[in-house]
């Protein structure tokens, strides 16, 4: 007779004399103790040889999720795999799950995040928003509902933009976990940006103080446009490139936030674009739709992108979603 929970609960925890095992059918039974305590196992064959495993407790297991667990073994078999190995490296994997802390630093070690240009300022932003009051818990253990909570707080806060700004840094931080599998659940990139906070307005992002590339359209040495595509290290952008000497790209990524300078060679098979060994990074390209402000692209010598940098003296919204700059010529000697 199948396992029913009635049963069960008289006979958990009280003393009992009955029966030393009950099945339910399949190879699943409750194995009881003299002092009442209830486990179910699983006895099966592998490789020709009989093998039981324990599935659980009554009381922390209920009988519908042991005759679950049942039924995965019973899966794994049929793929020819031992269910007792599987569920240890299931035991494994959870108890190895790093935590969101974690995963922050490993992000931020990597060569390609170092070199952005704004590394010092996602390093402090991270901490405060993020591993600060989050960074103990298991990233693999964490549902939507919980991620987004971190995120509403910074919006609470009174800061909607930046919390869709770390929502889609975090984003990045996840993606390169699950690209090296030290993580399986992709919760987080169930998230936009619009559940949590809104997006920056053009100008929004940039800060009076900072250093920005700015091409002169009329000097024929500087080139600039947006991305239209990338494949690999090849880069499709929308207006034509022209290559004289040594040429240098800087790029935007999905924040505004502009890389490193990176050698530039001509596409054999276009004129519209350029190849380049650029680090994988999340880059804004232009739909119509969610994607409205592409990311951009500068290239030119090293010494002409020099006398394309400029700095943020003042900055004004114009309350429909752009932002006037003024500039002053930019000098090293700011950091002094």
């Amino acid at each position: 007779m199948p396992l029913n929970d009635t049963k069960l609960r008289r006979i958990a925890g009280k003393p009992y004399d009955g029966p030393e095992e009950i099945a339910d059918g399949g190879g699943l039974s409750a194995r009881i103790s003299p002092k009442g305590l209830i486990t179910f196992q699983y006895r099966y064959r592998f490789n020709g040889k009989p093998a039981r495993l324990k599935l659980g407790t009554y009381g922390k297991m209920s009988i519908k999720e042991a005759r679950d667990a049942m039924e995965e073994c019973k899966g794994w078999l049929e793929e020819g795999r031992d269910p007792a190995m599987q569920r240890k490296k299931a035991r494994d994997i959870v108890s190895n799950s790093p935590s969101i802390s974690t995963l922050v630093d490993e992000w931020l070690e990597t060569p390609s995040v170092k070199e952005m240009v704004k590394y010092e300022y996602w390093k402090r932003m991270l901490k405060l928003h993020v591993t600060d009051n989050y960074g103990r818990l298991i990233a693999d253990e964490m549902s939507p509902v919980e991620w987004e909570q971190i995120f509403l707080r910074i919006t609470k806060g009174g800061s909607p933009v930046q919390a869709g700004n770390v929502l889609v840094k975090m984003k990045q931080v996840i993606r390169y976990a699950l690209r090296r599998k030290r993580i399986t659940s992709n919760s987080l990139m169930l998230l936009e940006i619009n559940d949590v906070g809104s997006r920056p307005d053009d100008g929004e992002w940039v800060n009076i103080g900072d250093m920005v590339q700015v091409p002169d359209t009329y000097d024929t040495n500087q080139q600039a446009g947006y991305i239209v595509s990338r494949t690999g290290n090849d880069f499709e952008t929308n207006e034509r490139i022209t290559f004289s000497g040594s040429m240098f790209v800087q790029i935007t990524d999905s924040m505004g936030a502009t890389t490193a300078r990176y050698p530039a060679s001509p596409r054999a098979d276009t004129p519209f674009g350029f190849t380049a060994e650029i680090p994988a990074i999340t880059l804004n390209l232009y739909d119509g739709f969610d994607v409205q402000s592409p990311s951009r692209y500068a290239i030119a010598t090293s010494e002409e992108l020099d006398s394309g940098r400029w700095t943020v003296t003042a900055k004004q919204p114009d309350g429909k979603g752009s932002t006037a700059l003024t500039l002053a010529e930019y000098s090293d000697k700011i950091y002094e």
